[in-house]
C-alpha cells in the first residue's frame, strides 16, 4: 500500500510540474542566439553614440519565453566613459521584448525565422565617478 501511495504521489508531482512549466516554448539555442544578438546591438550602439566609451561589460543577461512568439531579454551592463568631470562608469539595467516573425526566402520559398527587437525598457541607470566630484559648502550660510 505504501508503494502505491508513493507511486501515486510521484505521478501527481510529475503531472503538476509539467503543467506549470509547460515545457520550453522557445528552444534554448534560440535564447542563446537572441542574447548574443542583443549584446552586439547594445555594444554597437554604445560604440557609435559614445566613441569615447570603452570597457563594456555585461554583468547579467537572461531571457525568458513570454509565449510561443515572444521573448523577454533582461540585462545589466556597464561601460566607462570620459566626460568633462573625468572618467565614470555607467551601469544600465533594462529589458527588451522580441517578437518572432516568419519570412519567406525569395530564392527557395523557404520560411526563415526572424526575431524583431520591438520594445526596449530602461529600468535603472547608475553612474559612478572614478574621482569624486567636489561639492563646496559655504560655512557662513544659515540654511
Amino acid at each position: 500500500m505504501k508503494f502505491l501511495n508513493i507511486l501515486l504521489l510521484l505521478i501527481v508531482l510529475t503531472f503538476t510540474w509539467k503543467s506549470f512549466t509547460g515545457g520550453m516554448i522557445v528552444p534554448e539555442d534560440v535564447h542563446v542566439d537572441l542574447q548574443d544578438g542583443i549584446k552586439k546591438i547594445i555594444t554597437n550602439y554604445i560604440s557609435e553614440e559614445l566613441p569615447s566609451a570603452d570597457n563594456i561589460v555585461f554583468h547579467k543577461f537572461w531571457s525568458e519565453s513570454l509565449g510561443e512568439n515572444k521573448v523577454k531579454a533582461s540585462f545589466v551592463y556597464s561601460f566607462e566613459d570620459m566626460d568633462q568631470d573625468g572618467k565614470s562608469r555607467t551601469m544600465i539595467e533594462g529589458y527588451a521584448i522580441l517578437n518572432k516573425d516568419l519570412r519567406v526566402n525569395e530564392n527557395n520559398d523557404e520560411e526563415i525565422e526572424y526575431w524583431t527587437f520591438d520594445e526596449l525598457y530602461i529600468l535603472d541607470q547608475y553612474i559612478e565617478y572614478k574621482e569624486g566630484l567636489a561639492v563646496s559648502v559655504d560655512p557662513t550660510s544659515t540654511q
